[in-house]
């Protein structure tokens, strides 16, 4: 189920997603550390330096992985963070010919320089309150990681994808882990995601087995699921029984030449040391691995994001044209229950966040608060892809950069809104549904953060 992008929540919508169409600024901000240096084409000093500090960290735990020399290279190399679409397309176009239009970051060989477009594309207000969103320092993460091997690893161009991805997308979890960015892997949204995608390969008989991972051979898989698998079998291996095992092909991949036929004798090597029968072992050890993972959040499987942790908090960021959408896998015992915290809803193109109740396949309740204006309830009818509008409540004491205490009560068949104690609005539900997993969201082009959020049975 998803939230489509192009679809207004009512009257809830406040204005038009056109300012990522706006030229770069001129200036640039630069920041030069031990390993890398950050160049944003957009003034942000503050910006830039959390830039840096998430690429200089990943120096000593890829160079750790990869065997690369710890003191880091003779010049720092170069990350580029764009501000827009439009100039990440320009200098993609101008590096690469375009290859990576459609990643919106990637890291380049030749030039030892990646490039990166800051991510959930947000205002300026947005940026200036968090200073650069987690799902940004996760890509700026992954591409500094591929550079730290392409100096480790002369092959690298030529790895299986459980190899660069797999290694890539492990020194981004521990790097993010070590910067104290991430609650974990089952706690943070876009990680938590990644398991229930595996999850779901899993109960459709669909995962590939560790012979199809390591020869790259996944079936039809899309994107989002290749991502997922490559990451968490590298993870299995790196922290299960397997690991001295693992890290002996992890050594075996440095000394290895590289050319065509890299990945086929990376193989032998796997073969070599465990045979079928221990490859079989793999299997079983893997699905074990998985099966013992707890995953808290529900971001789904088409990447509705974002919802990012920050401390105790946790902040929405939505894509300018579609919602962020992150349910709790868990559901609620009963139909009458209570949703309780504080928002703040920042400014931009569009003031919405939204608590959602009621997942089910049929669809799911949303209960939308937006600044300046007031609460709207609607019904998404998932099979028909409508939205039902149930009632609403203007209140003028939510207000568009103030934390606005909440609550949502569901009971006695309708929904109770209310914010800072003010007398709740009233919406009749008509019998619907209210048992399911529940979630935070923000509609296309919001922006905002929820403090201390209970669900109260």
């Amino acid at each position: 189920m998803v939230i489509p992008a192009v679809r207004r929540f009512g009257s809830a919508v406040l204005a038009p997603l056109g300012f990522l169409l706006a030229a770069p600024a001129a200036a640039a901000t630069t920041k030069t550390g031990k390993f890398f240096r950050v160049v944003c084409d957009f003034e942000n000093d503050r910006t830039a330096a959390l830039a840096l500090e998430a690429a200089d960290a990943t120096w000593p735990i890829a160079a750790k992985l990869f065997g690369s020399p710890d003191a880091g290279p003779e010049k720092p190399f170069d990350v580029h963070l764009f501000r827009t679409q439009a100039a990440y397309e320009k200098a993609d176009a101008e590096v690469s010919g375009g290859k990576f239009k459609k990643n919106l970051c990637f890291a380049h060989p030749k030039t030892m320089s990646a490039y990166v477009l800051l991510q959930p594309q947000c205002s300026d207000d947005a940026l200036a309150t968090i200073g650069l969103p987690l799902l940004t320092r996760r890509l700026l993460v992954h591409e500094a990681a591929h550079l730290v091997g392409y100096t480790a690893l002369p092959n690298y161009d030529s790895q299986p994808n459980w190899l660069s991805d797999g290694a890539a997308a492990w020194i981004e979890e521990e790097t993010l882990t070590a910067l104290g960015l991430s609650p974990g892997l089952e706690k943070e949204p876009e990680s938590s995601t990644d398991i229930l995608r595996a999850f779901d390969l899993l109960d459709r008989k669909q995962l590939p087995g560790a012979r199809d991972i390591f020869r790259d051979e996944f079936k039809g898989l899309g994107f989002y699921e290749r991502h997922a698998v490559t990451g968490l079998f590298f993870r299995s291996l790196k922290t299960g029984k397997q690991r001295p095992a693992f890290d002996s092909i992890l050594a075996e991949a440095r000394r290895l030449g590289g050319g065509g036929t890299y990945a086929d004798r990376l193989f032998q090597s796997v073969e070599t040391t465990w045979g079928a029968e221990g490859l079989a072992v793999l299997d079983a050890e893997f699905v074990a691995f998985l099966r013992a993972r707890t995953p808290e959040w529900d971001q789904g499987v088409h990447g509705l994001r974002s919802l990012e942790p920050a401390g105790k908090d946790w902040i929405s960021i939505a894509f300018p044209e579609s919602n962020a959408v992150a349910w709790r896998t868990e559901s609620t015992k009963g139909t009458e229950f209570s949703i309780t915290g504080e928002l703040e809803i920042w400014p931009g193109p569009n003031r919405q966040l939204n608590v959602l109740l009621a997942r089910a396949e049929p669809g799911f309740l949303v209960v939308a608060f937006v600044a300046d204006y007031g609460v709207t309830v609607f019904h998404y009818h998932a099979k028909e892809e409508r939205w039902e509008k149930l009632g609403t409540e203007r209140m003028s004491n939510l207000d568009t950069g103030k934390k606005t205490g909440f609550r949502v009560d569901v009971r006695d068949d309708r929904i109770d809104d209310s914010v800072e104690g003010k007398k709740p609005a009233r919406i009749p539900l008509g019998g619907r549904e209210t048992k399911g997993p529940w979630g935070l969201g923000a509609y296309a082009g919001s922006a905002g953060r929820w403090s201390s959020v209970r669900l109260r049975e």
